[in-house]
């Protein structure tokens, strides 16, 4: 399927070259076999005729010829034989400057220097245009880039999420899930959630990559209180503090996903907002 939607007319550019080639050649085979077995019986009744039947029975075998040139004709148009036909390079590329590169929330145009220099020349770079401060985000993370790929993995948020290994996302699961119920022992509420840890799949970006699905660790709460309920406890986890801590619901749990939780100062601010945000629902 991924070969279609990449080469679709290819594909099928393909396929009617190849059912030139093989359907004359059936029907040239056939034909040769119904002249040789006429020109057999006319030999038996007169050998002398034998340079004409040779003749009636090479002419059928011409017609896979004609299919062959058909054949040739077609994939050399398709750029099979010269190599143009894979050929992948593009004129220009667009991308965002956040998402996947971990840079400032911007656009990016790339490629032929006169394709990009008219898309800077057209009025809309006017309302376009992005400000100093996101053009300096983009420089100080290419930098960054320019460093190898350990010290972008260390010193980017984005890749480092994107490449935590599994081992580290239990410890981390592990980490958050402590400090959440040590923090409600705390509080005198124990019993009003669950905590567990469970394996969820986090999504990279609805944009960037909106197929992918990445294996991850998440701490679930539980409410077991009557007075709490999972869109109330969301909105409160984002609204009532200074840090908003973004979960995601999921069977009537709230997943707290430690892939997009950046050290022990992130872990400890998620869990002393969930905290709080059970004190302040049960209190009401």
């Amino acid at each position: 399927m991924e070969f279609f939607e990449a080469f679709g007319g290819l594909a099928l550019g393909l396929l009617g070259a190849g059912l030139a080639a093989v359907l004359s050649g059936i029907g040239s085979a056939k034909g040769t076999g119904i002249a040789g077995e006429a020109g057999t019986g006319l030999l038996c009744q007169d050998p002398s005729k034998f340079g004409k039947v040779m003749i009636l029975q090479v002419i059928p075998g011409t017609q896979g010829l004609y299919g062959l040139v058909v054949w040739f004709f077609a994939v050399f148009r398709m750029g099979l034989l010269d190599g143009t036909a894979f050929d992948m390079t593009v004129d220009v590329v667009s991308c965002s400057g956040d998402k996947l590169l971990g840079a400032a929330q911007a656009g990016i145009i790339m490629g032929r220097r006169d394709l990009v220099q008219a898309c800077g020349a057209h009025p809309l770079m006017r309302a376009l245009r992005p400000g100093k401060l996101a053009l300096t985000a983009l420089e100080a993370t290419l930098r960054i880039y320019m460093d190898g790929a350990d010290v972008a993995h260390r010193d980017i948020p984005v890749l480092s999420m994107l490449t935590l290994p599994q081992a580290h996302l239990e410890r981390r699961a592990r980490k958050l899930r402590d400090r959440m119920v040590a923090g409600l022992d705390k509080a005198g509420c124990p019993c009003a959630v669950q905590v567990e840890i469970v394996e969820e799949s986090s999504t990279p970006g609805g944009g960037s990559l909106p197929t992918v699905e990445l294996p991850t660790m998440c701490v679930a709460v539980r409410l077991v209180d009557e007075r709490l309920s999972v869109d109330a406890l969301k909105r409160s986890l984002v609204q009532d503090f200074d840090t908003p801590v973004v979960t995601r619901a999921s069977h009537d749990r709230i997943l707290f996903d430690v892939r997009t939780l950046v050290g022990d100062r992130d872990i400890e601010t998620a869990a002393s907002t969930l905290v709080a945000c059970v004190e302040k629902a049960i209190a009401r």
